[in-house]
């Protein structure tokens, strides 16, 4: 149970809990990265739920796509999920479809955005992303700072993870280079989550 959704791997029974969780998301990462135990994780799906309503997400890195299908079980009208490997695109793409997600609600991409200037292009959404999401490694998501400041919406909210808190002041500065300021940080057993926002926020 990680705030208002209860977690439940594909091969179990729902619990007939009372009073029975708000959301139900069943999950089966097989190979990819994403069951909710780990601390990285847990920081981002409560830090997702803590943000006000939006109506755009796009998770980088998506793994077995949890945070994507939480954040459309939450209420998020639309979603991009990208992953470097076909393996957890694939997984992604099943785990929504076992959560009953509308395929139109949707697009999942697979390559490496920093290398590939079509697929940034391709998932580039007019008006920027209300989240975004990278639960990755501290050297990706500074190689990614100025990216996610290109593809983040106007008061948009950047919730990231798999940093280790020995680099947590190396990682926020990188952000902070591209205009992020915290605004919340969470540490778990030597994990860290940061939350940010543009400093000043966009004005188109």
């Amino acid at each position: 149970q990680i705030g208002d959704i209860r977690i439940i791997p594909a091969w179990e029974a729902a619990a007939n809990d009372t009073p029975a969780p708000t959301l139900t998301l069943t999950i089966d990462p097989s190979g990819s990265f994403g069951t909710g135990r780990h601390e990285t994780t847990e920081m981002c799906l409560t830090a997702l739920q803590s943000v006000p309503p939006a109506k755009t997400m796009l998770d980088i890195g998506s793994g077995s796509g949890i945070l994507t299908a939480a954040g459309l079980l939450l209420g998020i009208t639309r979603a991009v999920a990208v992953d470097i490997t076909k393996v957890c695109t694939d997984k992604t793409a099943e785990n929504l479809r076992r959560n009953n997600i509308d395929e139109a609600r949707y697009n999942i991409c697979t390559g490496n955005i920093l290398d590939d200037p079509r697929l940034a292009a391709r998932i580039t959404h007019s008006g920027g992303y209300d989240i975004i999401t990278a639960n990755i490694v501290a050297d990706v998501i500074m190689a990614m700072a100025e990216l996610f400041a290109k593809l983040i919406g106007k008061d948009g909210v950047l919730i990231t993870s798999g940093i280790i808190a020995e680099r947590k002041a190396e990682v926020a500065a990188t952000l902070a280079e591209f205009g992020f300021k915290s605004i919340d940080e969470t540490e778990k057993n030597g994990w860290v989550m940061l939350k940010c926002r543009l400093n000043p926020p966009k004005t188109v």
